[in-house]
């Protein structure tokens, strides 16, 4: 349910709850559980919306909501003449964003991968190794 919660504060505001400068201060909001939504983009996110999210990424699976208590939330059960009508559009530009940076993060690590083996290194190794078929000689 957790990942859940991940989804859904992703699909509602573009952007992913944990988030920090470094890869070990994500790591470290992700284990407490640190987030927050900022004005910037949720602003007109319904409030019954963002406490569906805060009861689904509470980090104890115990007090966290399970799957009956998130299909019994008011925001899932709203009904269609009582939903509010919100611009959304920061929200979509974020989820671009968020789209591009982990495209250019995918490169970025893609070339990272090549750096890291030396690619001479590792063509040379395997025509020097010698086919296992052939070290089985005849029986």
């Amino acid at each position: 349910m957790w990942s859940v919660g991940v989804i859904i504060y992703l699909l509602l505001s573009g952007s992913v709850p944990f988030s920090g400068e470094s890869q070990l201060e994500i790591f470290r909001n992700i284990l407490y559980g640190t987030f927050d939504f900022p004005d910037r983009i949720w602003t007109n996110v319904s409030e019954d919306a963002k406490k569906l999210i805060q009861n689904l990424l509470v980090k104890n699976p115990d007090c966290r909501y399970t799957v009956h208590d998130a299909l019994s939330s008011p925001w899932i059960n709203a009904e269609g003449e009582k939903l509010q009508r919100n611009d959304l559009s920061g929200s979509i530009r974020e989820i671009r964003k968020f789209n591009a940076r982990m495209k250019l993060k995918g490169a970025i690590l893609a070339v990272k991968a090549v750096r890291a083996f030396d690619i001479d290194h590792i063509t040379s190794s395997i025509s020097r190794t010698e086919s296992p078929i052939e070290d089985l000689g005849s029986f």
